[in-house]
């Protein structure tokens, strides 16, 4: 019973896709395959892990006032201490393979561990802080994942900026999907979250100019790395599922039901890994 309750403190359901394909399709980009990207893949998961049980840690008094969350600690169904320790076991988890992957990838992510740490964290809760809880999601949870990926193998450079900005965006796009989500909670808890501030109809301009500049610059990665007969067919490609994704949003004309639309019809923060993954090979395999 207590490894069911472990397991769902994980929440690995909610991010084991994105977290693989955007960690295996910073390394395809990078061109260069190794067997390290598998501690470093296992590391990327124990370290959501980590944040996700920490987060419920921290979160179990007010989420026990609202029936619709996931929150096992305020279900009851394991105490605040033994998830603390949970999460302080996933994260250990996650730096020894780090260590073992690549030990200079500890100074990649100490940044992310403390933003983390501070994101939830009951005494600071940087979530709810407008602009910093979109930063830190962008980077935190999103765009480290392809930078680990691509920096298994290969450098800082131009190619390494632009996906993990487009990543970054991705990622941001989806923590103003989860505000939206809980605007009525988080504004009952009088919570300052980005969403909470600019309004619902802010909200989804500002999910829909993220959502722009992540399509930009995955571009702009795939304008560098591929030749002009792929790049055409991408382009084509994504034109058409980003306006698949704009009319499930818009077709129920309700913010709150078009956040389900997105994640239902179609994960946002996998489109320019999925993308990178795809294309990159085809390229590769190319005559």
């Amino acid at each position: 019973m207590m490894l069911n309750h472990i397991y769902d403190l994980s929440r690995i359901r909610d991010y084991y896709h994105s977290v693989i394909f955007s960690t295996m399709g910073g390394m395809i980009v990078s061109g260069i395959y190794t067997l390290f990207i598998i501690p470093i893949l296992t590391a990327n998961i124990f370290y959501m892990a980590f944040s996700f049980a920490f987060n419920d840690s921290q979160d179990y008094q007010e989420d026990s006032k609202d029936g619709t969350k996931r929150n096992i600690v305020s279900k009851g169904k394991i105490t605040k201490s033994k998830s603390l320790l949970v999460a302080t076991f996933f994260l250990a988890i996650s730096v020894i393979l780090i260590i073992i992957a690549k030990p200079e990838f500890l100074l990649l992510y100490m940044p992310a561990i403390i933003f983390s740490f501070l994101y939830s964290w009951k005494m600071v809760r940087l979530k709810t802080k407008p602009v910093i809880d979109l930063f830190i999601h962008g980077f935190a949870f999103g765009g480290i994942f392809v930078l680990s990926g691509y920096f298994i193998s290969n450098s800082f450079d131009k190619i390494s900026i632009s996906i993990f900005l487009a990543a970054f965006f991705a990622s941001a796009a989806v923590e103003m999907l989860n505000e939206v989500r809980d605007f009525n909670s988080d504004k009952k808890n009088k919570f300052r979250t980005t969403a909470i501030v600019a309004g619902l109809e802010n909200s989804r301009l500002i999910f829909f100019a993220f959502l722009f500049l992540s399509s930009i610059f995955t571009i702009i990665s795939f304008v560098i790395l591929l030749r002009p007969i792929n790049f055409i067919f991408w382009f084509v490609v994504s034109i058409t599922i980003m306006f698949y994704t704009f009319l499930s949003i818009r077709e129920n004309r309700d913010l709150g039901k078009d956040v389900v639309a997105v994640f239902n019809k179609l994960k946002v923060s996998y489109i320019p890994p999925v993308f990178g993954l795809i294309l990159y090979i085809a390229q590769s395999n190319a005559i």
